[in-house]
């Protein structure tokens, strides 16, 4: 596993965090960039979030932390039918 330098507090979070979602969807920096930058590792976080994931399905959650089911302002993610 690769060394990962500790993260640093944040001055404004809210204001990073959309800076930092910007610059990926934006494609100049990668999401394994940015977890890195904060002292993370995405492949953990991956296994985690697959992990809470699942155990949300198997236990019948829906919860609004889900991006499989809202979008970062709260409304609901639609499913595509055309599949």
């Amino acid at each position: 596993m690769p060394w990962i330098p500790q993260g640093w507090a944040w001055v404004d979070p809210q204001k990073e965090f959309n800076a930092v979602v910007m610059a990926i969807r934006a494609g100049l920096m990668s999401r394994d960039e940015a977890v890195a930058t904060y002292g993370y590792d995405a492949e953990e976080i991956d296994r985690e979030c697959a992990a809470a994931n699942e155990r949300a399905d198997r236990l019948g959650l829906a919860l609004d932390s889900d991006p499989r089911r809202r979008t970062r302002t709260g409304a609901a993610v639609q499913e595509n039918r055309s599949a």
